[in-house]
């Protein structure tokens, strides 16, 4: 009877002590970690395995020492294992009990770390993202303000040039301007003194005043050329040809140590412009690069070709604007000299400036002016030490041949004797006017002023066969003017004549065949000559 109790005791705990393993083990699934469930399994397992082993291990040892047999330590042995393994199963679950609430405890706090983690990368996101945009930001608004920073240097730096230019032509304009009135003042004041048997001496100094006003006249032309300004004659020009006939009119008055060689192309489209204007151009650059030459004396080439430009093509033209797309012809002149710097070659195009001791820095001012008023580019590229190329652009006709904006009139003239109207706002232009059309055997009526023309006009007896009238008076507007010319005399011809360079006569007189236009300065030869070549007799 007492070994059925001991034994039902011994199973009543071993029964307690896996109750507690499986309390262990449930524990260990809410805590979640599969680690820490299989440890704690094989630990379920060992415990068992070791209880088994232990009862067979003791009943034997006990049996054999005491010489009882097994079956009746059997009852004993089994109570004490099963308490020795409720007892380990407790001190198991309430440890295990305390490493579930840590690692739990630890879960949520890992869990909350992970969330305020979390919120502080969003956080530093947003952040860097804020640094970033406010840097672009700023980095934008600096790069704005370099910009202007940029635009406003470069702008007083143009201006500064530009006044730096108006200063250095205007010092160039009065010291040429101050040579030249020495010239005309002086031989004026000692023509009034001589006497009238020293007819001689009096032509020597008239002619010299003549020459100095044919100088000044060839400066004003060449200051109009650089601006651009003069008003030309268009016809269509073979490049080629056109630089043929310079050179041969020149070649004698170039230095014959240099060696000039011709790459002139025989099919070069030809250009719409004013002759005398390109021919002036090729000139000075012709001139300009001989003497760049000397004394090296090394070869001046001149080319003449064609270029096709299109939207990719690089800006042309001193002033960097750009050509619109299109063939263009092209003369082109080399010198192997001493070369431009690159501080010199912006300034190359200035009125007056010159790197010659003795240039007057007019030929390459006047030669951009001349390109830029045929709708065309002057390019320069130089090496110094090398030499210079200078290339004149010039937009390529659409017509090869065209009607001249030049009047082709008959040769039938005015007779002596014919009445003309002289009309200017310059007293001293109309008796120049009156005097050499007078010797000449005219008769000249002369009007100043707006009241006094169209007084002239009212009159029945007014018959005149021709008229001098100037385009540009303050106190008259010329297109009334004229109007009121051609309706009373529709069939006279009429001479225009300006100082100004930049007149544009087509738009003014239209297509008017009786129509002439004489640019001053003049001489009194050449008005004789306008006026006695028209297209009508006098009526």
């Amino acid at each position: 009877m007492f070994e059925v109790s001991i034994v039902l005791m011994g199973s009543v705990l071993f029964l307690g002590a896996l109750v507690r393993l499986r309390q262990v083990y449930s524990i260990s699934l809410i805590s979640g970690k599969t680690n820490f469930r299989a440890r704690w399994l094989a630990l379920g397992a060992t415990v068992v395995g070791f209880f088994l082993g232990y009862l067979i291990f003791i009943t034997h040892l006990l049996a054999s020492v005491t010489r009882t047999p097994s079956d009746q330590l059997v009852s004993v042995i089994f109570f004490c294992g099963s308490v020795f393994v409720f007892v380990c199963a407790n001190l198991f679950y309430s440890t295990t009990r305390s490493l579930v609430d840590v690692l739990r405890e630890n879960d949520l706090q890992r869990v909350e770390l992970d969330r305020q983690a979390t919120a502080l990368k969003t956080s530093v996101d947003r952040k860097t993202l804020e640094l970033v945009q406010e840097r672009a930001l700023l980095a934008e608004a600096t790069t704005r303000s370099k910009q202007l920073d940029k635009e406003r240097l470069e702008a007083r730096m143009v201006a500064n040039q530009r006044l730096e230019s108006v200063e250095i032509l205007a010092s160039g304009i009065s010291h040429d301007f101050n040579n030249l009135l020495v010239g005309m003042l002086g031989n004026a004041s000692y023509a009034k003194q001589l006497g009238p048997d020293e007819g001689e001496e009096l032509k020597e100094a008239l002619t010299d005043v003549e020459e100095a006003a044919d100088r000044a006249a060839k400066l004003t032309d060449q200051l109009s050329s650089y601006c651009g300004k003069n008003r030309t004659s268009l016809e269509a020009i073979d490049l080629s040809d056109l630089s043929k006939e310079t050179l041969s009119v020149i070649r004698t008055s170039i230095d014959a140590k240099v060696k000039i060689v011709n790459e002139l192309e025989d099919d070069v489209p030809v250009v719409w412009g004013d002759p005398t204007r390109i021919r002036q151009l090729t000139m000075n650059l012709v001139i300009n690069g001989c003497e760049a030459i000397l004394p090296s004396n090394g070869p001046l080439i001149i080319r003449t070709g064609s270029v096709k430009l299109d939207e990719d093509s690089e800006s042309v033209g001193s002033y960097q604007d750009r050509l619109p797309p299109g063939t263009y012809a092209y003369l082109e002149v080399e010198d192997q000299g001493c070369g431009i710097s690159e501080l010199d070659q912006a300034r190359v195009f200035e009125p007056f400036f010159s790197t010659k001791g003795l240039g007057r820095g007019l030929g390459l001012a006047a030669a951009e002016g001349i390109a830029r008023s045929h709708n065309g580019r002057l390019t320069l590229s130089s090496v110094e030490g090398e030499g210079t190329k200078v290339r004149a652009i010039f937009p390529v006709a659409e017509h090869e041949a065209g009607k001249k904006t030049t009047l082709e009139n008959s040769k039938q003239g005015l007779v002596r004797g014919a009445k003309i109207l002289a009309v200017d706002d310059e007293l001293i232009v109309l008796d120049t006017i009156r005097r050499g059309l007078e010797r000449a055997g005219f008769s000249v009526d002369t009007v100043s002023k707006e009241s006094e023309f169209f007084e002239v006009m009212s009159q029945e007896k007014a018959d005149y066969s021709a008229a001098i009238v100037d385009i540009m008076m303050p106190d008259i507007v010329f297109e009334e003017m004229f109007a009121a010319l051609r309706n009373r005399f529709p069939k006279m011809p009429i001479l225009v004549s300006s100082g100004y360079s930049n007149i544009d006569t087509q738009g003014i007189l239209g297509d008017d065949s009786l129509v002439r236009f004489l640019t001053k300065p003049y001489r009194v030869d050449a008005l004789l000559k306008a006026i006695s070549v028209h297209e009508e007799k006098p009526s």
